[in-house]
């Protein structure tokens, strides 16, 4: 009786996640998204392409070009139709660097949903997080490498919490509440990590020099540091930091644009890449 009654655990397991293949639309993997029932709807990290061409393959989808938004300093496009929709995200060359999705029929390639605990989808009490879009935590998949998690933020006794003064991404704990809101998946090589040692980045802003040093995790401009600097994520790569009343947003042609907070307002400076 025990044997049967494992047997048709195990059965009723594989239903389940049966099922859930069956259901899902895109299947998200380390660097590419994949339909599951129609193998010719396939993207993938690092793949040139155009709104023309996306829309040949997406036959059938809406597939809208949105532009500059949510503060990203690359064009994103949007594909959907009834059932599903997903962004994606392409440098100034048309190559892809990021893919995202909220919607609830997609799945990771290990079968993981959105809403499942972040917990057990990474299969640890810690993971390695940093700060997403506006600043929601994302966590990475230890088995697909280059799949990030975003956690849900409705319950904030359910939120990963950061260590203050220390840069990310951090290996924090998660708790047992947290669940996943959506994926989230790019190319590696197009970030950049700062506690990389003897990572100072210099930039000309006018007649003053802007230091970045990602070592050290602080900035200097006008002859004043500021510390604690830390990268937050627009979903595809670093490409901005922030510390105490400073920001510096990267564009993709080695500019950057600082902004510093202040009595009279925020002072903004337009800077060029210099090593």
């Amino acid at each position: 009786m025990k044997r049967q009654s494992i047997l048709l655990s195990l059965i009723l397991s594989a239903c389940a996640f049966s099922a859930r293949a069956e259901t899902a639309s895109f299947i998200f993997d380390a660097q590419s998204i994949r339909h599951s029932s129609k193998p010719q709807l396939t993207l993938r990290i690092g793949e040139k392409t155009s709104v023309k061409e996306l829309k040949k393959r997406f036959a059938g989808y809406n597939v809208i070009y949105t532009g500059y938004q949510d503060d990203n300093e690359c064009p994103c496009v949007e594909i959907f139709d009834t059932e599903d929709s997903f962004f994606i995200q392409l440098d100034d060359g048309n190559v892809i660097r990021a893919i995202a999705s909220s919607d609830e029929t997609d799945r990771d390639a290990s079968g993981n949903a959105i809403g499942d605990p972040l917990s057990k989808v990474i299969g640890s009490t810690t993971a390695l997080c940093r700060e997403g879009s506006e600043s929601v935590p994302m966590c990475a998949s230890q088995n697909l490498k280059g799949l990030w998690y975003y956690v849900d933020i409705f319950d904030d006794e359910c939120q990963p919490e950061f260590k203050d003064g220390q840069p990310l991404p951090q290996t924090i704990n998660i708790p047992a509440c947290t669940t996943i809101s959506s994926f989230s998946i790019e190319n590696p090589e197009q970030r950049r990590a700062l506690s990389d040692p003897g990572d100072i980045v210099r930039f000309a802003c006018g007649r003053h020099p802007l230091i970045l040093d990602f070592h050290r995790s602080a900035l200097t401009f006008k002859g004043t540091e500021y510390k604690a600097l830390r990268a937050v994520e627009n979903f595809t790569g670093f490409d901005e930091w922030k510390t105490d009343g400073v920001s510096v947003g990267m564009d993709n042609g080695g500019g950057a644009v600082i902004q510093i907070a202040g009595k009279a307002g925020v002072v903004k400076y337009d800077c060029r890449f210099v090593n």
